[in-house]
């Protein structure tokens, strides 16, 4: 999704310029924490959109980031202690310590993936946290903008409630603050510009979490060695895709809180 398109809700370029910032900020809630390999497309793409700096001032000190450009181209945070009804009991959680104790648990690659999503998950609920708070400082916002970040800011605890449980507190990222704050502002800014901008400041930070996503789970599920975490990592991957197209159609003004947008409505399905 362009960034010039977000620029069209009000014709202002500070506008365009903001979201590009939240989204780096998104980046760096998994760049920051996710393993790097310099052959690896994901990360290729991510250096070559953040600069130099903001990857040497988040590089843990056992990690250096190849900046060099590729050829291509919140008071309270939901925890495992109080997850959305029935969030654990989608998946065999005997089968999951199993796979992390015998498998993924001792592999510094995985723990670090993990490590990413539970900071990119971090940072969601705090989004949706922001764009609640703006909402409610524009009087609310219609219905179905309530509805909308609601049941994303529901889907997206439930994402952490996971991830809580798989990860110990020592394996989490140590900038958590850092992430709640930064989705705090991206959710609020775009929502206090109107509800279209909010919905497309949503449509390209999924469109950017499920290629991560993809980026570790793939080969995960190629390795055949831990079934029932890779289908909880594809699922949370399916449920963001799913807010990713519920954006695109709402501020592309085919939902019924599109907002008035004047954006192309892309409705991509997997």
């Amino acid at each position: 999704m362009s960034m010039i398109s977000c620029a069209h809700f009000g014709g202002s370029r500070a506008w365009s310029r903001s979201t590009k910032h939240g989204l780096q900020l998104r980046m760096l809630f998994s760049v920051a924490h996710s393993p790097f390999s310099a052959s690896s497309k994901y990360h290729g793409i991510v250096a070559a959109h953040l600069p130099a700096a903001q990857l040497r001032l988040l590089a843990p000190p056992h990690r250096t980031f190849k900046t060099t450009r590729p050829a291509l181209l919140p008071s309270h945070s939901p925890t495992a202690s109080d997850p959305p009804p029935n969030a654990e009991g989608l998946f065999d959680w005997a089968a999951l310590e199993r796979e992390k104790r015998e498998v993924w648990g001792a592999d510094p690659g995985t723990v670090a993936a993990l490590r990413s999503d539970h900071a990119g998950e971090t940072g969601a609920v705090w989004i949706y946290r922001g764009a609640a708070w703006a909402l409610a400082r524009r009087s609310g916002g219609t219905p179905a903008a309530r509805r909308f970040v609601a049941e994303h800011l529901a889907t997206e605890a439930g994402h952490l409630a996971l991830m809580e449980r798989l990860l110990e507190e020592g394996q989490r990222s140590r900038l958590l603050p850092l992430w709640r704050a930064a989705g705090f502002g991206l959710g609020a800014l775009p929502a206090l510009v109107s509800e279209a901008a909010l919905f497309c400041t949503v449509e390209a930070v999924e469109t950017f979490v499920e290629e991560h996503y993809l980026e570790h789970l793939l080969p995960l599920e190629a390795g055949g060695r831990c079934p029932e975490l890779c289908r909880l990592l594809r699922r949370c991957c399916e449920e963001e895709v799913h807010h990713r197209d519920d954006a695109a159609r709402r501020w592309g003004g085919g939902g019924e809180g599109g907002g008035g947008g004047r954006g192309r409505g892309r409705g991509r399905g997997r």
